[in-house]
């Protein structure tokens, strides 16, 4: 009788050439997409911003229609609430404005604020709403001196489409997207 031979079983698994080249692969695919990824992220992150602006005003017109009176909101930082060399991507804070005069006093408690913005993104308002805004009992934007109060801000990081928060009279906004890119 002859010898019979029993074949080896085959192995299961990679070599370490297939999975060298297979974490190539990936390498480089990761770094094709990372780019990509950040600059979506970025975008992210300013449509953000715009939305949190867009709401802080939404509450501050709410705020004047439910105490029936006007009620502020201004770009500010705590070592200098609401001076007029604030902008708005350095937080801004919210207050009743009891006496009318547009600053924040000692018996105006604060009704909300809000901290900067995400590194790197600018908030600036053309000259109605550069640095303050405040709404009367029915809610419309009126400057301090009784004037309507309609503006834009500007919301931007370089390189980026920003957008724009628009005011309109009645006290509403909205969000727009700019047209070109962020200086």
């Amino acid at each position: 009788m002859g010898k019979t031979t029993v074949a080896a079983p085959a192995r299961r698994g990679f070599t370490l050439i297939e999975l060298a080249v297979t974490l190539a692969i990936v390498a480089v695919l990761l770094g094709l997409a990372a780019p990509s990824f950040g600059r979506l992220v970025a975008e992210r992150q300013l449509r953000n911003e715009a939305r949190r602006l867009s709401d802080a005003i939404f509450h501050a017109r709410s705020e004047a229609l439910k105490r029936n009176g006007p009620v502020v909101i201004c770009a500010s930082i705590p070592a200098d609430p609401c001076g007029p060399t604030r902008l708005w991507h350095e937080g801004w804070l919210m207050y009743a404005d009891g006496d009318t005069d547009g600053t924040p006093d000692p018996g105006e408690p604060p009704i909300g604020h809000d901290g900067p913005a995400e590194s790197g993104v600018t908030m600036t308002g053309n000259r109605p709403v550069a640095h303050y805004l405040r709404f009367d009992w029915t809610g419309h934007a009126r400057t301090v001196s009784g004037a309507l109060q309609m503006g834009t801000l500007e919301v931007c990081r370089p390189g980026l489409v920003g957008y724009h928060v628009v005011l309109a009279n009645s006290g509403r906004t909205r969000i727009e997207r700019m047209r070109g890119t962020c200086p």
